[in-house]
């Protein structure tokens, strides 16, 4: 058995409808019962005008001359039918929208006609009720995505407002976001007639974990009732898993050759670098003075004329000469005064 998951009731109120109050729409007398067979139309069908607002509650449209038959047979407000299937004896409560269907023709919203089991142009049989106000009503999402609406307080306190009544063991569908979330109705209080009028009514409002919902435990124990499971050793896994990791090749970029198989540690490779190819020698020669750079290691002195004075590491300096003695020209020179 599959427990299911309550949260905190929430208490709603929805108002009554425009047109509402209590009053009864004839000048006398008790109060009868309309009742009439009427070809059923989806409203995506009937092409009309109301067709989201239609589809987003829980209402129906009737010809005319229903109005005329109702305010004939003194029906008390607010106007609540029952839509049944003579077919397989489904049924539905729902309110009223309008009056403007064709004659003959009723105008459900589709989950309403999904609940039915009918299809466009098959008839239903239509009548008037007066149900109990609602006091508690337990709902279950069909799906978990209903649980990802961060306020869901208030997008059904919201979409219920749509609604004039809710009936047992039916599925009611609500509009958030562009998406749609199908409810299931599992119980509704009082249950005398197994339908509540939420018009001008505070409803408690249970949740109970979606139809979709499974436990970790029930996952463990159908888990264990299949087999046990053989799992492999961690060791196992962590030596394969290390085996692979950092399994490349490494490369330098001053590498010219096919990459060496392994990986070598970096002081050998710097080793052998040393050895293949020597390190840069700089001789830095400065013709003015004279003097050269003195030799790295035991590299010999390449001793070359630069502008007349021979450079080498043991270069003599004259002694004749003398720093900052020489005369400067210019390009344009000097006049004379007069």
């Amino acid at each position: 058995e599959t427990s299911t998951k309550k949260h905190t009731p929430m208490a709603f109120q929805f108002p009554l409808f425009p047109g509402g109050g209590g009053f009864p729409m004839g000048a006398g007398g008790p109060p009868r019962v309309f009742e009439q067979p009427y070809r059923v139309l989806s409203v995506a069908v009937a092409n009309k005008t109301d067709v989201q607002q239609l589809e987003r509650g829980g209402k129906i449209m009737l010809p005319p001359s229903a109005l005329l038959k109702l305010a004939e047979l003194n029906v008390v407000y607010p106007l609540l039918f029952e839509v049944t299937n003579p077919k397989n004896r489904r049924r539905i409560h729902c309110g009223v929208l309008e009056f403007i269907a064709e004659e003959g023709l009723a105008l459900l919203p589709h989950w309403m006609m999904e609940n039915l089991l009918v299809d466009d142009t098959q008839k239903v049989i239509i009548k008037s009720v007066s149900l109990p106000r609602g006091q508690l009503v337990k709902l279950r999402p069909q799906t978990q995505n209903f649980l990802d609406i961060s306020n869901p307080r208030a997008v059904l306190e919201e979409s219920l407002g749509r609604f004039a009544a809710l009936t047992t063991n039916t599925t009611i569908r609500i509009f958030y976001n562009e998406r749609q979330y199908d409810i299931d109705v599992t119980e509704v209080k009082p249950s005398t007639q197994n339908a509540i009028c939420i018009l001008d009514s505070d409803v408690n409002v249970e949740f109970e974990a979606p139809a979709d919902y499974v436990e970790k435990a029930s996952t463990q124990a159908a888990a264990v009732a299949s087999g046990p499971v053989i799992e492999p050793d961690s060791d196992e896994e962590e030596a394969q898993e290390a085996s692979r990791v950092f399994a490349g090749v490494g490369r330098r970029l001053k590498d010219k050759g096919p990459p060496s198989q392994g990986v070598e540690s970096s002081d050998t490779t710097m080793a052998e670098e040393k050895k293949k190819k020597p390190a840069l020698q700089w001789r830095l020669k400065f013709q003015r003075f004279g003097g050269v750079q003195p030799p790295i290691g035991d590299a010999p002195v390449e001793e070359k004329p630069m502008g007349g004075v021979v450079g080498s590491a043991t270069a003599a300096v004259d002694p004749n000469f003398v720093a900052f003695s020489g005369e400067g020209n210019r390009l344009r020179p000097n006049r004379k005064k007069t």
